[in-house]
């Protein structure tokens, strides 16, 4: 992917945990922090943490939309995210995001997590393109 612009998503970004009800910590209002990649530590996570967390971040696109560009996001992790940009879910195998591209943009990134296993840890989120 030597040909693609990289734009490295590093931060801030908002991370909003909602604990699962059978962790006996449901709360009305997710906790929320902010958080800078990467992420490579669990002290960013309460290790007995079980539910979901979310991740959002906002980016601008400051030039005009070309429908032949590709644009793409690649996340270097160890647990795999649930992806969406401007409310529009994707995965690793969607082949081109730009017609979800604009120039104000909201990359959201969600996952469960379950007790007592291994803080998810996040190396890097691009926006890779071409």
């Amino acid at each position: 992917m030597t040909d693609f612009h990289t734009i490295r998503l590093l931060g801030p970004w908002q991370a909003e945990f909602f604990p699962s009800p059978t962790s006996g910590n449901e709360a009305d209002t997710p906790d929320q922090q902010r958080v800078k990649l990467p992420l490579l530590s669990d002290d960013w996570i309460e290790q007995s943490f079980a539910g979901e967390i979310r991740l959002h971040r906002s980016f601008n696109w400051p030039h005009e939309i070309d429908p032949d560009q590709t644009f793409l996001i690649a996340i270097d992790s160890n647990i795999a995210w649930q992806q969406s940009l401007n409310s529009h879910s994707f995965d690793a195998t969607t082949p081109n995001l730009a017609a979800f591209i604009q120039p104000t943009n909201r990359l959201t990134l969600q996952a469960s997590i379950e007790p007592d296993v291994a803080a998810p840890i996040i190396s890097e989120v691009r926006l890779l393109v071409r």
